[in-house]
């Protein structure tokens, strides 16, 4: 369970905080955590291998896309930058065992606690998610990652999550938005190939067959047609000289949800 958020010093007495300031803060409270809890990760080694530090930096280039250097440590690799803090973090997470991870938790939840204003992140089973509302983050996206943790539905999971990464990117990178509504596609439409059976078809031809295994009534395929027409705004190449229009945050948070609606209704149907 998360810590209990008490309000801020900065809400009390109504002060107003830059969000850069407050990620520099958020940045510099990890590296208070690395320092204490995973000093290793901070010393540069003396050696071309070493068996204590390799996997959690190797990991973390990996993650970010660079490579791998012996002498840098995790301060070099995160440069102080906030979502590359992000990115570090889950994959140092990945290399943990089980009572770490939990402690790793507890303190990164605290962390998060501790910002002066909503960063708009929450920490969910080792990935940063972008939050929303509460009761339907439950339901549609936290609900949906357990389930997608069936091996069966693995090439529908990780769209999914790379979809809402890209989202919570998006608050630094409006580009990513366009970004997150192809991923959530993608995950919609792995989803119809594996409960129509149909693996060759896209969810445009699979869209009818999709809603009748799922057993919904009509305004639901007129829903799902609905869906795929505003993906395919964002998914297809646009004629030359007609500027795209980016799809806004709030239109992506809904197309979420939207997504997460019918992965919801799949995985019930399948069960």
């Amino acid at each position: 369970m998360a810590p209990t958020r008490h309000t801020s010093f900065h809400s009390r007495f109504n002060i107003k905080v830059d969000r850069k300031a407050v990620e520099t803060n958020f940045v510099n409270r990890v590296l208070n955590l690395i320092s204490s809890g995973y000093p290793y990760l901070q010393r540069a080694s003396t050696f071309s291998y070493d068996h204590r530090r390799n996997p959690q930096l190797r990991a973390i280039a990996n993650c970010l896309g660079v490579e791998y250097d012996g002498q840098a440590n995790f301060s070099d690799y995160v440069r102080r930058d906030f979502t590359r803090s992000l990115i570090a973090l889950e994959a140092l997470y990945s290399t943990l065992g089980q009572y770490d991870a939990r402690e790793f938790t507890r303190q990164l939840e605290s962390i998060i606690s501790q910002t002066e204003t909503d960063l708009g992140i929450r920490w969910r089973n080792g990935s940063f998610l972008p939050s929303g509302a509460k009761l339907l983050d439950e339901a549609l996206v936290n609900d949906n990652i357990q389930w997608l943790s069936q091996p069966r539905y693995h090439n529908v999971l990780a769209p999914f999550q790379k979809g809402l990464s890209e989202f919570l990117r998006a608050q630094r990178d409006p580009d990513k938005l366009t970004d997150a509504v192809r991923d959530m596609y993608e995950a919609l439409e792995s989803m119809a190939k594996v409960i129509t059976g149909k693996a060759n078809k896209d969810l445009s031809a699979n869209r009818q067959l999709f809603v009748s295994k799922l057993g919904l009534s009509q305004h639901y395929a007129k829903m799902l047609r609905d869906y795929i027409d505003y993906a395919n705004e964002f998914r297809h190449g646009v004629e030359s000289g007609s500027p795209r229009i980016p799809p806004t945050p709030r239109e992506v948070e809904g197309f979420i949800y939207a997504t997460g609606l019918f992965l919801r209704l799949a995985v019930q149907s399948s069960t």
